[in-house]
Formats: C-alpha cells, structure tokens, sequence
C-alpha cells in the first residue's frame, strides 16, 4: 500500500497504480490482465466488469468470507499520499490515524488465505470455492490467448481467399471442358447425320465403319473397329493417317 498514490486525479497518474496492482498479482501468481487505458477513464462496463472479477476471485479463494476487522481508512494511511482530505480529522493540520497500529498489524490477507490461514467455514467449502475458481479462470482470456486466437483467425482468413481462387481456377476449367465436350459432341452429330443423307448413304462400306467409329464403346472396341477397317479396304491404320 505504500507504493499506492491514494490522491491521484488525473487519468495518466493512475497508470501507476495499476502497474502495482499488476506486479502484485504476478507476484501471486494470479494470471489476469486487464485494461488500463479503459480503467482509467473510469468507463463504466470496464471497471464493472473488473470488479466483478476481483469479487468472484476473492470468493473463489477465500469461499466468500468476510472481515470484520480489516480498516480500509487505516490501510489508505499507509499510502504513498496519504487517505484524501475529506477523511482527515476536522482540526486543521490534523492528520489522526485512528488504526494505524491495526493497519501495521493487518495481514497481507491474500497471501494469508493462501496459505492457509482461511477460517473453518471457507476451508469447508474449499471444493466448490475451487470449482469457482477453475471456472472463473477458464472464462478469462490472457492476452497471449487472445493473440494466439488473433494469428489463428488471420490465418484461416488467408486460407478461406486462397481456396476462393482455386474455386474459381476450377470453375474456369470446368467451362472450357464443357465448352470442348459440346463442340465436339456436335462435330460427331453432324458426321451421323451426314451418314443418313440417301446420297452418302450410298456408299454403304464406308458409312458402315464411320457408324461403327461413332457407335464404339471404348477405346479397345474403337480400335477394332480401325483393323477391321484397315483389313476390309486392304489399308493399314498408319497408312489411312498418312493419307
């Protein structure tokens, strides 16, 4: 408490004071971390929501338990500037310490829970108050969490446009191929209609091995289709190619 300015007014002095306050959770090894910016601004969801914290931590460790003797206006004493003016007593100059010897006796009163100095009702319900805390701490996130979390959005983000771009890669190709298929699809069309005209009808041989061409299944049976070919008119697949 010595190192508290219990008279700051303006918001960049209190940026001392929560540094203190953040040393002395280190110190206890409490991870929380918190806003001093916000804090000091006096913003009303912040310093609600801070609070609310440091009461369930206080529940959690010490099962809610109350103290009677502990002296606030006496420890505010100790400060580094003393309590404010309005505390003062009314004689002027007068600065009584009305439980200065009770503040110098007063415990550290974290550290005292923590080591086990808690009264028989909280160590009694020392299960659940550990539940609370387990709890309490698992709904906080540290600022290394909350980076990690930042890095890892940031990265799915990257992601997320890359698989775009590939989507779109693969629909422009899937056009092409479509395109392909119809254009040669109708060339084929055209060749088994072509084949039907009473005129090229006429020459039946050779309309008889371009239905066969058009009508194969596979590959395999379209090659057949060329040897027979090939046999029939006393040609050879390679020699009709160089022809």
């Amino acid at each position: 408490m010595r190192k508290v300015d219990f008279n700051v007014r303006n918001d960049y002095e209190f940026v001392g004071n929560y540094k203190e306050l953040q040393q002395a959770f280190n110190k206890h090894g409490i991870d929380r971390a918190f806003n001093v910016a916000a804090l000091s601004k006096g913003k009303l969801q912040d310093n609600n929501e801070f609070m609310q914290w440091f009461k369930g931590y206080w529940d959690s460790v010490t099962g809610g338990l109350e103290i009677d003797d502990y002296d606030a206006l006496a420890r505010r004493q100790s400060c580094k500037t003393g309590d404010w003016k309005k505390w003062s007593a009314a004689a002027p100059g007068a600065a009584p310490r009305p439980a200065a010897r009770a503040s110098s006796a007063a415990p550290d009163t974290i550290a005292a829970y923590r080591r086990g100095s808690a009264a028989p009702a909280a160590r009694a319900s020392s299960g659940l108050a550990s539940n609370a805390k387990s709890e309490a701490k698992a709904a906080l996130l540290t600022k290394a969490e909350l980076s990690g979390m930042t890095d890892e959005l940031g990265a799915l983000r990257v992601e997320v446009e890359d698989l775009k771009d590939e989507n779109e890669d693969l629909r422009a190709k899937l056009h092409t191929l479509e395109h392909e298929r119809d254009f040669y699809f109708n060339k084929l069309r055209d060749v088994e209609i072509l084949c039907q005209w009473p005129e090229v009808a006429a020459a039946k041989p050779v309309v008889e091995v371009i239905e066969n061409i058009l009508f194969a299944a596979d590959a395999e049976e379209g090659k057949q289709v060329m040897e027979e070919a090939a046999t029939r008119f006393a040609a050879t697949p390679t020699m009709a190619a160089e022809a």
